[in-house]
C-alpha cells in the first residue's frame, strides 16, 4: 500500500512503509512508519501524510540510516491535529485584558472550560469547535504553564471523563459508549489470534475504605471536633473474604455540606445586593452562645455556580444579610484584570447560582453531605475493590477481512473465553493498526478508560507541588501568637529591683531590663514573595504571594494579594522598597522609589516599608528587610535571621526549622570539635560491628564464587586456565574449562552444599560454549536444566530451589559428542525464591575489610597531623598582607600567582589577579596562564565553577549567583542542552530514548549463493506461500477498476512460515541527560523482543553473524473475467544485509518477479 508525504500541495515521496497508526483513548494518536528511498530526502515537521483516511503531521525531524550511496532508510513519526493543541499555550487575561497569564483558577464546568481552550486554540489557529460536551457540576480547576492538550487531560481528570478531537477539529467531552455489533473469540476462525491479560495502571485493590470529605461549612462543633467530613460508619468494606483486608484513605474534596442556591432577585441600582427568596435558613441564627452558622472571625463568602460572576468569590459584607428579605449585601473584588467586580456588567442575575461557604451549615445540610460521602465512598470501594482488568488482543487478519471489521476506540465488543474467565460486552480503549494491511490489527479492551499513565503522573506531580507550596506558607496565626505574646510581656515588665533608671542611656552601653525593636506596622510576613534584583542591577522581580500584617487590625489579620511584577529602570541610588495595598481591599503591588513614604500618606492606601535596596557597590546591590521584630531578655533573643557582616552567612529561625547558609567549622581543641570525634570513633566502631554481624538477602553463599571451576568425574578429565577474558561479560577472572578424554566426553560438577528442609534457594552463574556441540547444565535438585548451543553465552538463573535438609545441591554438566569446552565465571548460591545480581561472599571481602579498617587507623593519625599543620598554615597566612612579591613563612606561600606543571610545562594554576572582576578566574586546570579563562576547569572569583569544551566554548556552570543557584549544560556548539528550572533541571529539545521490535529471517548462504543471482532467486521461489484468499463480486469503486466481472485476490508471502522469523530490536538514545552514554548502541541489533524501562548493554546478546533479509507481504487482484487479466505480473524486492558482532556490515538487493 502506497502512501504519498506532501508539504503543502507539493508531493514530496511516495513510499511503501512499514510501520502502525497506533490510537488510546485520551492518548497517543501516531503513526510510526519506516521506509527506504534510494535518495536523500529533507523531510521537515510539518510534513503531512494521509493514513486510512485521517491526515497526520511529522511530530519531529525523521531518523535516517545511510544504507549506502543508493539507499536510505527512514524513521518517521506523525502525530493527528490533537498535537496541535500541544503548540499552544493556556493563557488568561492580564491587567490589560490580554491573554499573556500562565497560571489561573477558573471555576466552571466542563463545558465553561472547554470555551477558555477553544479561546486560546484560536488565538494562534484557527477552526476548533465544541462538539459534544457532557453537563457537570461546577469544579475549580488549577492550571499552571500548561498547553491546550494538557488542560484537556486535567478537565477529563477533574470531571472523571473523557475528550476526544475529531479531524474536523471538533472537540468533544463525554464518553463514547456504542456497541459496534461484534463478538470475537481466541481460536482459528473466530477472530482472534492471541490475549493477553494484564491489570490496568494504578488499579490497585482495596476492600476497606476511610473516606473523608472536604474541611468546609462543618463548624468546630462536628463531630467532637472533626476537622473534616466523616460518614456515619468508620469504614466500608467489600470482598475482604477475597482478598483479605487492604486499607486505603481516600479525601474527596470536593464533598461538602452546601446549599446550591438560586437568585431571585436582584437590586437594579446595587450590582453588590441580590436575593434568594428560596433560601430556608438563617445566617443570622443565633443561640445561647452565639451564631451558630456564622463562624466568628471568618468572613462567610459567596462563590457563584453559573452567569456572568461564574468563578468569582466574594465576601459578605458584615451583617450583610438581611434575614426579613433574604438578601445579601456583598463586598467588592477584584479580579486578576483589576476590574472591580460585581459592577454594571458583571452582576448577579435573576436565575444564577450560587454556593455558600465559610459558615456552619444547618444539620440537616451536613447529614445530607453525609450520605453523599458515602454514596461516593461506595462508588469507589465498588470500583476499586476488584481486580481491573484490561486485554490485549491480535486480530486474525483473514477473519477481519472477511467481516470487513473496522474496529473503533471507545466502542464496545463482546469477548468471550472459557479459560480466562471472559464473557463481556468491553471497551475498546487502544488500536494498533498495519499500515500495509488495515486488518491486521492488536488493541486493548477494558471496562474503563483512563488519562495516559505519563499525564496523570504529570497531574498529580503537580498536585504534590502545590501542597508543598501550601505547607511552606507562613503561619500567620502562630507568627500573630507570638509577637503579641512577646508585645504583652514588654508592656507589663517592671523593675523590681529598683536598680534601673528607665531613661537612663550611658555613653557606650544600653543598660534596661528588655529590648524591642520594630514598630507595629512592621508586624508582617511575606509569604511566597522572595525579592531578587536582576543582574544589570536595574530591575527587582517578586513572584505572586501575600501580605499577611498580624497588628494592623486589632481584631483578626489582614492579608492582601502581591501580583507578580517587575520593578523596571530602579536608579543606581539607595531606594526604598513598599508594598503599596488597599486599606479596605485586598491587593496589593510592590514599589521602589528614593522617596520616603509615610505609612498613612495617601487616604485610600497603605505603604509598607518592606525593606531597601542598597547603591550599586563594585557591580553588585544588596536587598535587606524591615520586617518583623527583635526582642532581648536577659536569657532570650527573639528574632528571624541572624546575618554576618558582609552578608554571605547567616541563620534563619524558621517556624518549623532552623536554616544555615555557612560553612560551619569547630575551633580546634573546642569541646564541640571533641564531641564530634568522639561521634566519628563511635560510628566507625558500629560500623566495625555492622560488618561483623552483616546478614541481609541476596548474600552469596558460596566462597571463592568470582572463578567457579567445576571438576570431573566417571573418567572424564577437565583442564582449567584460570584469568580467562570474555569481552562480552567484562570478565578477566574467568575459568575456562577444556576436556578431551571419558566415556561422555564431559563429565563435570561442584558441590555446594545443602538446602535446609522447606527452605528455597537460587543458584546463577554466566556460562558460554566454546565447543562445537551442545553442553547442558543441570542441578541435581530441583529439576534444573540449561541448554547452551556452540558460541552461546548467557547468565544462567535457577530459581526456587526447593531442598530436603538432606542432599547437597550441585552444578553438573554433561556433553556426549565432540571435543567440548566452556567458561564459568560469577556464580551465586543465595537463600530465597529470588536471584538477585552477583556480589562475593562475606567471607570473601572480610580480610579486605580488616585491611581497611587498619588502614584507617592510619590514615586517621596523618589527618589529625595535617589538621594540626593546617591551623598552623593557617596562623602564618593570617599575618601577609603583601601579596605582590612573593613570600615564604614555614610552610605557608604569599604571592599572587602560583604556578604548576612537568616537564610539557605549565597546565594548573591558582591566582590573585583581578582582571574581570568577579568574573576573574581564581583556580584553572588543563592549560597554561595565557589560556586560564577556557581551561577544561575553572573556578571563578564569584564562586561559580565552569567546565570547557575542546574548542575553548563552556560546556557546564554550577555555581550560586546572587544567590541564584546557577545550573547549565552546553554542547561545543554553544547551545544550552540543560538547566536548573523553577522546578528542578529541564532539558532542551528533550527527545525520549525509545526500543523498536522487528523481525528477520536467517538467509541459508551455506546452501544458496549470495553473489549467484539465480541462486537466489530460486530460493525466494521455492519459499514463496500463495494463497488464493476469496472470489466475490466486485466491491464498490473506486477499490477496483473492473466492475463488470469477478475479483480474486492473491496474498503472496516470504517466506512460508513466521516460525523461522528471528526477532530483534534497535534502539534510539534520543537527546536526555544519558543519551551520549547510550549513543553507540543505536547501531546494534540485539536479539529478542526489548523494550522500555531496559537499557542497552554490553552484555545483551546480538543478532550472530550472518545474512539476513526481512519478510514480504503483498496482495494482487485478478478479474477472472477479464482476458486481459489471465497472467498478472507483481515484483518485490528483497534486501539482505550481512551481519557482523551485531553491526550491519554489508548488503545486497534483489529484485523477484513472476506472475499470477
Amino acid at each position: 500500500m502506497k502512501y504519498t508525504i506532501k508539504r503543502y500541495n507539493k508531493i514530496l515521496a511516495q513510499v511503501v512503509p512499514q510501520g502502525t497508526v497506533s490510537t488510546k483513548i485520551m492518548g497517543e494518536e501516531l503513526v510510526n512508519m519506516t521506509f527506504e528511498l534510494p535518495q536523500m530526502l529533507k523531510f521537515q515537521v510539518g510534513d503531512a501524510v494521509e493514513v486510512y483516511g485521517v491526515s497526520y503531521q511529522l511530530l519531529q525531524a525523521p531518523v535516517v540510516e545511510k544504507i549506502n550511496t543508493r539507499l536510505f532508510k527512514y524513521s518517521l513519526e506523525f502525530g493527528s491535529i490533537k498535537y496541535e493543541l500541544s503548540k499552544i499555550q493556556l493563557l488568561f487575561p492580564d491587567s490589560e485584558n490580554k491573554l499573556s497569564l500562565s497560571e489561573g483558577d477558573p471555576i466552571g464546568d466542563a463545558d465553561l472550560l472547554l470555551t477558555l481552550i477553544l479561546n486560546n486554540a484560536n488565538r494562534v489557529g484557527s477552526g476548533w469547535k465544541k462538539g459534544e460536551v457532557l453537563k457537570t457540576e461546577t469544579k475549580q480547576v488549577n492550571f499552571n504553564q500548561d498547553n491546550c492538550l494538557s488542560a484537556l487531560s486535567k478537565i477529563a481528570e477533574t470531571f472523571e471523563i473523557e475528550y476526544w478531537i475529531d479531524s474536523n477539529k471538533l472537540i468533544h467531552i463525554g464518553e463514547r459508549k456504542q456497541e459496534s455489533g461484534y463478538s470475537l473469540q481466541y481460536g482459528q476462525n473466530r477472530g482472534l489470534k492471541s490475549i493477553t491479560r494484564t491489570p490496568m495502571d494504578g488499579s490497585n485493590i482495596v476492600t476497606r475504605l476511610y473516606a473523608t470529605g472536604s474541611e468546609k461549612n462543618i463548624g468546630s462543633q462536628y463531630r467532637n471536633g472533626s476537622k473534616r467530613l466523616k460518614m456515619e460508619v468508620p469504614y466500608l468494606e467489600k470482598n475482604t473474604q477475597i482478598y483479605s483486608v487492604i486499607e486505603h484513605v481516600e479525601k474527596f474534596e470536593d464533598i461538602f455540606p452546601k446549599r446550591l442556591g438560586k437568585v431571585t432577585a436582584v437590586d437594579v441600582n446595587n450590582p453588590l445586593v441580590f436575593s434568594d427568596a428560596t433560601l430556608d435558613f438563617n445566617l443570622n441564627q443565633r443561640d445561647s452562645h452565639g451564631t451558630t452558622i456564622l463562624i466568628k472571625g471568618v468572613s462567610p463568602k459567596v462563590a457563584f455556580q453559573t452567569g456572568q460572576l461564574a468563578g468569582y468569590v466574594f465576601e459578605i459584607k458584615e451583617q450583610g444579610y438581611n434575614s426579613k428579605n433574604k438578601s445579601f449585601s456583598l463586598l467588592k473584588n477584584k479580579d486578576e484584570k483589576a476590574l472591580e467586580v460585581p459592577n454594571q456588567f458583571l452582576r448577579p442575575q435573576v436565575g444564577d447560582t450560587y454556593i455558600i461557604t465559610d459558615i456552619a451549615m444547618p444539620l440537616s445540610y451536613i447529614v445530607k453531605a453525609e450520605a453523599e460521602l458515602k454514596a461516593k465512598a461506595q462508588e469507589y470501594l465498588d470500583k476499586n475493590s476488584k481486580e481491573r482488568i484490561k486485554y490485549t488482543v491480535v486480530s486474525d487478519p483473514l477473519y477481519f477481512k472477511g467481516i470487513q471489521a473496522n474496529i473503533k476506540l471507545g466502542y464496545t465488543v463482546h469477548f468471550k473465553d472459557e479459560q480466562l474467565g471472559l464473557d463481556a460486552h468491553l471497551r475498546i480503549l487502544s488500536i494498533s493498526k498495519d499500515l500495509q494491511n488495515p486488518y491486521k490489527v492488536s488493541f486493548e479492551i477494558g471496562e474503563s478508560a483512563q488519562v495516559i499513565s505519563i499525564v496523570r503522573a504529570y497531574i498529580e506531580k503537580e498536585k504534590q507541588q502545590s501542597a508543598l507550596i501550601k505547607t511552606q506558607k507562613d503561619n500567620a496565626q502562630l507568627a500573630r501568637r507570638s509577637y503579641e505574646m512577646d508585645r504583652e510581656e514588654f508592656d507589663k515588665y517592671f523593675d523590681n529591683s529598683g536598680y534601673l533608671d528607665p531613661v537612663r542611656i550611658k555613653p557606650q552601653t544600653i543598660e534596661t531590663g528588655m529590648l524591642s525593636i520594630g514598630s507595629r506596622s512592621q508586624q508582617l510576613s511575606l509569604a511566597n514573595v522572595v525579592l531578587e534584583v536582576s543582574p544589570d542591577n536595574k530591575r527587582l522581580i517578586n513572584p505572586r504571594g501575600q501580605l499577611i500584617h498580624l497588628s494592623m487590625d486589632p481584631k483578626k489579620r489582614r492579608t492582601w494579594e502581591i501580583a507578580e511584577g517587575v520593578q523596571q529602570n530602579i536608579s543606581e541610588k539607595f531606594n526604598y522598597i513598599y508594598v503599596k495595598v488597599h486599606r479596605e481591599g485586598s491587593k496589593a503591588t510592590i514599589e521602589v522609589t528614593e522617596k520616603q513614604i509615610g505609612l498613612e500618606n495617601e487616604p485610600l492606601f497603605y505603604y509598607f516599608l518592606v525593606g531597601s535596596l542598597s547603591s550599586v557597590i563594585d557591580g553588585f546591590r544588596r536587598i535587606k528587610t524591615h520586617y518583623g521584630f527583635t526582642q532581648i531578655s536577659p536569657r532570650e533573643i527573639t528574632t528571624g535571621r541572624i546575618r554576618s557582616a558582609d552578608g554571605n552567612n547567616w541563620i534563619d529561625l524558621l517556624q518549623d526549622s532552623i536554616e544555615i547558609n555557612a560553612r560551619v567549622r569547630f575551633a580546634p581543641g573546642s569541646p564541640a570539635q571533641k564531641y564530634v570525634d568522639e561521634k566519628f570513633t563511635t560510628a566507625k566502631l558500629n560500623t566495625e560491628k555492622a560488618i561483623d554481624q552483616m546478614s541481609i538477602g541476596g548474600r552469596n553463599l558460596m566462597k571463592d564464587s568470582e572463578a567457579i571451576a567445576l571438576w570431573s568425574f566417571s573418567g572424564s578429565r577437565v583442564i582449567h586456565t584460570l584469568n580467562f577474558n570474555v569481552t562480552e561479560w567484562g570478565a578477566s577472572t574467568a575459568v575456562r574449562h577444556q576436556v578431551s578424554e571419558g566415556s561422555h566426553i564431559l563429565k563435570a560438577y561442584i558441590t555446594l552444599g545443602v538446602i535446609p528442609k522447606g527452605g528455597f534457594q537460587s543458584l546463577s552463574f554466566y556460562a558460554k560454549n566454546l565447543g562445537g556441540a551442545p553442553i547442558t547444565f543441570y542441578s541435581n535438585q530441583g529439576g534444573r536444566s540449561t541448554v547452551l548451543q556452540p558460541n552461546e553465552s548467557k547468565r544462567i538463573v535457577w530459581e526456587r530451589i526447593a531442598g530436603d535438609g538432606i542432599g547437597s545441591l550441585q552444578i553438573q554438566c554433561r556433553t556426549a559428542t565432540g571435543s567440548a569446552g566452556f567458561v564459568l565465571w560469577r556464580a551465586q548460591q543465595e537463600s530465597g525464591h529470588k536471584a538477585t545480581d552477583w556480589t562475593p561472599a562475606p567471607e570473601d571481602v572480610e580480610q579486605r575489610v580488616d585491611t581497611k579498617l587498619k588502614n584507617n587507623e592510619s590514615l586517621t593519625k596523618v589527618a589529625l597531623a595535617n589538621a594540626q599543620n593546617a591551623q598552623a598554615t593557617a596562623s602564618r597566612v593570617s599575618q601577609l598582607t603583601n601579596f605582590l612579591n612573593t613570600s615564604v613563612n614555614g610552610n605557608v606561600v604569599g604571592t599572587g600567582t602560583l604556578m604548576v606543571g612537568n616537564i610539557g610545562g605549565a597546565n594548573a594554576g591558582i591566582t590573585g589577579v583581578t582582571d574581570k572582576g568577579p568574573d576573574s578566574v581564581r583556580f584553572f586546570a588543563g592549560s597554561p596562564y595565557a589560556k586560564k579563562d577556557t581551561a577544561p576547569l575553572t573556578i571563578l572569583d564569584k564562586g561559580l565553577i565552569k567546565l570547557h569544551h575542546p574548542n575553548g566554548r563552556v560546556g557546564f556552570e554550577l555555581g550560586i549567583v546572587n544567590g541564584k543557584l546557577v545550573f547549565n549544560v552546553y554542547d561545543d556548539a554553544g547551545n544550552k542542552t540543560m538547566e536548573m528550572g523553577p522546578r528542578g533541571i529541564i532539558f532542551a529539545e528533550y527527545v525520549a530514548d525509545s526500543w523498536s521490535n522487528y523481525s528477520f529471517i536467517k538467509f541459508p548462504d551455506s546452501s544458496y549463493d549470495l553473489n549467484n543471482t539465480d541462486s537466489v532467486i530460486n530460493y525466494i521461489k521455492s519459499n514463496l506461500d500463495i494463497k488464493r484468499i476469496w472470489i466475490a463480486p466486485p466491491p464498490k469503486p473506486p477499490l477496483f477498476l473492473h466492475h463488470d466481472g469477478y475479483m480474486v485476490e492473491y496474498e503472496i508471502t516470504f517466506p512460508q512460515k513466521d516460525s523461522v522469523k528471528i526477532p530483534y530490536s534497535r534502539y534510539r538514545a534520543g537527546r536526555s541527560y544519558d543519551s551520549n552514554t547510550y549513543v553507540e548502541f543505536e547501531n546494534l541489533y540485539f536479539k529478542g523482543e526489548i523494550v522500555k524501562p531496559s537499557k542497552p548493554n554490553h552484555y545483551m546478546e546480538l543478532l550472530p553473524d550472518g545474512w539476513y533479509y526481512s519478510s514480504i507481504n503483498i496482495s494482487v487482484y485478478k478479474d477472472t473475467r477479464n482476458p486481459d487479466e489471465y497472467e498478472i505480473p507483481y515484483q518485490f524486492d528483497v534486501d539482505v544485509i550481512r551481519l557482523q558482532k551485531g553491526i550491519q556490515v554489508e548488503s545486497k538487493s534483489y529484485t523477484y518477479s513472476s506472475k499470477v
